[in-house]
């Protein structure tokens, strides 16, 4: 039987991985398909992890969904179709 996912209060979706590169201070999250993380939830998601992180790259299924990169002191959200 397959297992339950339960959602992320913190990111408002369901996860499927998470990782971070502290080298490269890039985060990736993983979430299924049809799903859509919540912003400001991601961020301090991978900030909590580390505060030097500078890229997320979220996934929903096997598309690229969206990429934040913080460029100075703001985060830029940039869509993938």
């Amino acid at each position: 039987m397959p297992k339950t996912m339960e959602v992320n209060d913190l990111l408002m979706c369901h996860v499927d991985t998470l990782r971070y590169d502290f080298q490269a201070e890039e985060g990736e999250l993983r979430i299924p398909d049809l799903n859509s993380c919540d912003m400001t939830g991601c961020l301090n998601l991978f900030r909590g992890i580390s505060q030097k992180v500078q890229k997320i790259t979220v996934f929903a299924g096997d598309s690229l969904d969206i990429t934040y990169e913080k460029r100075g002191l703001k985060w830029i959200a940039m869509g993938h179709q």
